[in-house]
């Protein structure tokens, strides 16, 4: 069964946001008029999807990253040896 946006919005709201009822699933799924496999799903995803996720390591610093964009502004095809310098 797929929801609208707005309806998984409101299951979220019902069970997360710090100014909803915080209800539980069972409620929200009797509520809601779905199953409570599909109100964990999406409380589920939209838990994942709000995970802070730091991603991958920088390799260059903010220095670095200033002097390799003036150099593309400057050159209009410049090289990873002239970026290196």
């Amino acid at each position: 069964m797929s929801l609208p946006l707005h309806k998984r919005y409101e299951i979220v709201f019902l069970s997360k946001h710090p100014k909803g009822p915080k209800m539980g699933k069972d409620a929200i799924a009797k509520y809601m008029g779905c199953s409570k496999n599909i109100v964990t799903n999406w409380v589920h995803k939209w838990r994942k999807s709000n995970t802070k996720d730091p991603g991958r390591w920088r390799s260059t610093t903010a220095k670095q990253d200033k002097k390799i964009v003036k150099l593309a502004e400057k050159e209009n095809d410049p090289t990873s040896f002239n970026i290196q310098q």
